[in-house]
């Protein structure tokens, strides 16, 4: 039976707030998978974006409302 390759895209934001990591592998097989790293790139954080987040790092500069809006946010960005 052969298994069909998957193409994965990976995004990591650390707590450094400097960019958003991409990296694109190809991962084939079953029990002895293959993952070959097709590409990689690290995309600056905008700065609006940074001031937000730590904003919202404070409970007392923080809130619900902010918290929601600012997830939307960040899903935006990582789509785009």
């Amino acid at each position: 039976m052969k298994y069909p390759t998957l193409n994965v895209l990976g995004l990591m934001s650390g707590t450094s707030l400097d960019g958003l990591d991409l990296c694109l592998c190809q991962i084939s097989g079953l029990k002895t998978e293959q993952i070959k790293q097709r590409g990689f790139s690290t995309l600056p954080m905008p700065a609006n974006l940074k001031a937000k987040i730590r904003q919202n790092l404070e409970p007392v500069s923080s809130s619900v409302d902010s918290l929601c809006e600012l997830n939307m946010q960040l899903a935006d960005w990582f789509t785009q």
